[in-house]
């Protein structure tokens, strides 16, 4: 069975985690990417599409999006946003995977 631009976008988002337009031609050669990302939508798939910019060789301002997986909020994240805010200032490694130890130092004031 041949595989579809529409899956080749989505295994191309989640592998890489975002694409744009000129990514998307260079990549999967076409340009239908605003299309594709519509049609994965109206499949339920949750796309998000952040605006991006930065300057054309004239060094005029350009605008372009960026086309990403919506990434589930876990409640590991949460806690790490919310420890960030608390322990400011201060350094924290978390571990890996298989190492789930919390080490928390004072970091020198200057």
């Amino acid at each position: 069975m041949k595989t579809t631009l529409k899956q080749r976008v989505f295994e191309y988002l989640e592998e890489f985690g975002s694409m744009t337009v000129l990514e998307c031609v260079q990549e999967l050669g076409t340009t239908e990417l605003r299309k594709i990302v519509s049609d994965l939508k109206k499949d339920g798939f949750d796309i998000e599409g952040d605006w991006t910019e930065g300057k054309n060789r004239f060094g005029e301002k350009v605008e372009w999006k960026r086309y990403s997986l919506a990434r589930e909020e876990t409640i590991e994240d949460e806690a790490l946003a919310y420890s960030r805010k608390v322990f400011k200032g201060v350094r924290m490694n978390i571990g890996t995977e298989t190492d789930k130890t919390l080490t928390i130092t004072k970091g020198e004031r200057r």
